[in-house]
């Protein structure tokens, strides 16, 4: 996540999560809040500028749909050698 946005204002961001009634553990990385938020309420958010967000200059003019779903990809990946590495051993 921190490769593709920039959070400029974790304030504004909780404010953002607040008005959404989002629930988010406060131990976990305000990119993982980040993350959960684009996963549920995309459909909601007009402009990133309102979660204290903004794209990284390399992903300027994307679509935020496209790069979700390349983290998503990334992230299935991840658990998927995690799951072979880890519990398929165990067979």
């Amino acid at each position: 996540m921190a490769a593709r946005f920039v959070i400029f204002s974790v304030e504004k961001l909780q404010q953002a999560l607040d008005d959404y009634r989002f629930f988010y553990d406060q131990e976990m990385s305000p990119y993982c809040w980040l993350h959960n938020l684009l996963q549920k309420r995309l459909h909601l958010i007009s402009s990133l500028d309102d979660l204290g967000v903004e794209l990284h200059r390399d992903f300027a003019g994307k679509d935020i749909r496209d790069i979700l779903l390349e983290i998503n990809e990334q992230l299935f990946t991840l658990s998927e050698a995690h799951f072979q590495r880890y519990f398929e051993s165990y067979k």
